[in-house]
């Protein structure tokens, strides 16, 4: 969740994506708030 009715602010992420095969996740190489 990157938003919500509690935040007052977004959070900015920076990602990598890591595939295996047909299947993924994201790695956060960093996040702040905007």
């Amino acid at each position: 969740v990157v938003d919500g009715p509690h935040m007052d602010r977004r959070i900015a992420m920076e990602t990598d994506a890591v595939w295996e095969g047909d299947r993924g996740h994201l790695t956060v190489r960093n996040a702040r708030l905007e």
